[in-house]
C-alpha cells in the first residue's frame, strides 16, 4: 500500500504493526513531514517494511513497481482529484483506492464517476467529535471481464477505532 500525503506516516505504521499488509509506503511532498515520517518509522523499527518516498501524489510510482492499493487521507478532494487527474495508470481495476477527503466530497464522488471509478464502498466514521468520509473506489473494466463476472471480491470494510 502507499499513503499518498503521509506526513508522519502513521497509517503505514500501524497498518505494517498489525500485519494488514507486509510493505509500504509512505509518500510526501513536504521534506518536513518525510523527515518526520522517517523518524517515527525508524523509532517503530520499520525501516525494512516502510519506505519513505519525497514527491507529488502518484508521479513517484511511472518507473516503479507500483502497490494496489492507494490511501488518500487529510486533503481535500480537489487536492485528490488533481493528483489523479495527472496519472493515467491509475485507470486500471487492477489498483484500488481509499480516499478520505476533508472538503469537496461530493466534487471528489462526481469526478470518479465521471472518470469510471467505481465506488465500491462508503462508510462514515466518528473519531475525536469529527465525522470522516471513507470511500473504496476501482476503475471499472469497460470489457466484459468485469470483478463481479471473474470472481473477485468487491466487498471491502474499513472499520476505525475513536482514539
Amino acid at each position: 500500500m502507499a499513503d499518498i500525503g503521509a506526513d508522519h506516516a502513521y497509517l503505514p505504521i500501524f497498518l505494517i504493526k498489525t500485519g494488514a499488509c507486509p510493505f509500504a509506503y509512505a509518500v510526501d511532498v513536504s521534506e518536513g513531514s518525510c523527515k518526520k515520517a522517517a523518524a517515527n518509522i525508524v523509532r517503530a523499527g520499520l525501516t525494512e517494511q516502510i519506505q519513505v518516498i519525497r514527491g507529488d501524489g502518484l508521479s513517484v510510482f511511472s518507473e516503479r513497481e507500483k502497490p494496489e492499493d492507494f490511501v488518500f487521507a487529510g486533503m481535500g478532494g480537489r487536492k485528490m482529484i488533481s493528483i489523479l487527474e495527472k496519472t493515467a495508470w491509475i485507470k486500471n481495476p487492477r489498483y484500488r483506492l481509499i480516499l478520505s477527503p476533508n472538503t469537496s466530497i461530493d466534487e471528489l464522488r462526481q469526478w470518479l464517476c465521471q472518470n469510471r471509478f467505481t465506488v465500491l464502498a462508503e462508510h462514515s466514521v466518528s473519531a475525536k467529535g469529527r465525522l470522516y468520509t471513507i470511500m473504496t473506489a476501482a476503475f471499472k473494466c469497460e470489457n466484459e471481464f468485469s470483478h463481479d463476472k471473474i470472481g473477485l471480491s468487491t466487498n471491502f470494510a474499513l472499520q476505525a477505532k475513536d482514539g
